[in-house]
């Protein structure tokens, strides 16, 4: 058992790998408008580094409210299965997260989910997502930092702000922009309302999505630092995901924020509603 500390706002990693061989390859020529030829050729050589492998790690992220209380809990038990196919030129990554939530409010009950993705890449340069193939262009998103990325909230995803004793303004937007929640689609919603239990749900989103973003952009960064400055696309993620180690574990996090963000900025625009 090999225990790992990585600074983040994930809390705690303990990384078990039954094979971990970092691939020793320069990945900045993933960020292209398409699969170019380059593209393919990093592809084969990340398909040649790569071997099937079993990962299990634990993330433990703490959500918290605007003035730093902790609203919830969520520890996460990740395991992540490599099969490589040499023959077929397939590789298949299962990413199965068990989580358990336990909110600080009495009246929550404790939440486990279990969740399973399933991606395959080939060295043509398909890949597919639980069935379904992305498009160049959702595989050539680029992570950016907003300028405002460093306030308290994140105001161009999901927000909310008391502007008096118990009365909250409230805004949500619709989905991000892309994959890394760098941004918002352009519609949202936005609604004014006192203190009450819906209220109080949307607050608990809102950091949800805020904890996300601040994940992916933490583990975004660590991931251009490693490759030497080079832009991250969503392409370079998927890949990264088959590498092994600590690269991998932060393509995950990156893959299980992006997931989760985007659920909770649906359900905070949808909650909206119900005011």
């Amino acid at each position: 058992m090999v225990k790992k500390i990585i600074s983040l706002f994930v809390v705690a990693l303990m990384v078990t790998a039954a094979v971990i061989n970092p691939f020793a390859v320069n990945v900045a020529n993933a960020e292209t408008s398409n699969l170019s030829e380059d593209n393919l050729k990093l592809l084969g050589k990340i398909f040649d580094e790569t071997k099937s492998s079993q990962e299990q790690f634990t993330l433990v992220d703490e959500v918290k409210d605007l003035d730093g209380s902790v609203l919830q809990t969520i520890t996460s038990d990740v395991n992540l299965q490599v099969d490589k196919d040499e023959e077929k030129g397939v590789i298949n990554i299962k990413i199965t997260t068990d989580a358990t939530t336990v909110s600080t409010s009495a009246n929550d009950p404790i939440e486990k989910t279990q969740k399973v993705d399933e991606i395959t890449y080939t060295k043509d340069g398909d890949v597919y997502v639980n069935g379904e193939k992305l498009s160049s262009e959702e595989l050539n998103q680029t992570f950016t930092i907003p300028k405002n990325d460093l306030n308290v909230g994140k105001t161009y995803l999901t927000y909310y702000n008391e502007t008096s004793k118990n009365y909250y303004q409230m805004r949500a937007y619709q989905k991000p922009s892309n994959a890394f929640l760098d941004g918002n689609n352009g519609v949202y919603r936005q609604k004014y309302s006192y203190g009450n239990y819906n209220v109080s749900d949307f607050k608990t989103l809102t950091r949800g999505v805020s904890t996300a973003r601040d994940n992916i952009a933490q583990s975004s960064v660590w991931i251009v630092g490693a490759m030497g400055g080079a832009a991250l696309s969503w392409f370079t993620v998927v890949s990264l995901l088959a590498a092994g180690g600590t690269i991998a574990v932060h393509a995950v996090i990156i893959w299980n924020n992006s997931s989760a963000g985007k659920a909770d900025m649906t359900a905070a625009y949808n909650l909206l509603n119900r005011f």
